[in-house]
């Protein structure tokens, strides 16, 4: 009873990792995908600063741009199961509005994965899109602006996009290494589970050939008893009429 006992911890373990493990999985994903837009915001930006496209050229890369916005918006969003892994706790299904305000908190969202040992399985989005106490939606917004309206602001605005890109690199980073550490503690709790059913096979477990010969053995002796014990009494028309 022990044994199994342990083997059904371990295995609420491995739930745990599993969930830990989806949870960043969908983070990584959504945290490549803005990576992805805000390059290539910057490389937009950087086409509308040059002085060889005219007011149409630059009007149609802020609309690119206003495009790659809402994506951001909907990426940083990104849900698992319903809910939203840069939101913390929050319940109300976003992360961020329309706007780009953050509706999350600042909470932690933990999984006990070993005895003893609980790994974050979330990353908050006041954090990790937030560099300088502007947001990326806002650092996008504000070089959207530039070209729309001041291209001469754009190179100011491009960096701290920059820093932002650097910041979200971090952010994988560290998705990355939480991965590593629980795809360790799996594949430790596996082993350990694999142990266990061996332990308890050689608790629980027969010999079936070494049991059907005892069992044979035991079935002969049974009725050569019966046997016996008829030939010993044996019953007379007497004991009928009785």
């Amino acid at each position: 009873m022990q044994v199994r006992s342990s083997i059904g911890r371990s295995a609420q373990y491995i739930r745990s990792v599993n969930d830990g493990l989806a949870r960043l999985a969908t983070a990584d994903t959504a945290l490549q995908q803005l990576a992805a837009h805000l390059g290539r915001i910057k490389d937009l930006a950087m086409q509308a600063r040059s002085g060889a496209i005219d007011s149409v050229e630059r009007a149609a890369v802020a609309e690119e741009m206003i495009q790659l916005r809402a994506q951001i918006i909907a990426t940083t969003n990104a849900t698992y199961l319903g809910q939203p892994v840069f939101g913390g706790t929050t319940s109300s299904g976003l992360a961020y509005d329309s706007s780009g305000s953050y509706l999350g908190d600042s909470a932690t969202i933990e999984r006990n994965v070993a005895p003893g040992v609980r790994v974050a399985v979330n990353l908050n989005g006041s954090t990790v899109f937030s560099t300088g106490g502007v947001s990326v939606h806002e650092a996008v917004q504000n070089l959207i602006d530039s070209v729309t309206s001041d291209p001469s602001t754009i190179g100011d605005n491009a960096e701290v996009l920059d820093d932002h890109i650097s910041t979200l690199q971090f952010g994988l980073s560290e998705v990355g290494g939480r991965v590593n550490r629980l795809e360790a503690l799996k594949s430790h709790t596996d082993e350990s589970i694999a142990s266990m059913q061996q332990h308890l096979s050689s608790i629980e477990d027969i010999d079936l050939e070494q049991a059907m010969i005892d069992l044979q053995t035991r079935e002969v002796a049974y009725q050569a008893a019966l046997s016996a014990i008829a030939r010993v009494i044996q019953p007379s028309l007497v004991d009928f009429l009785r």
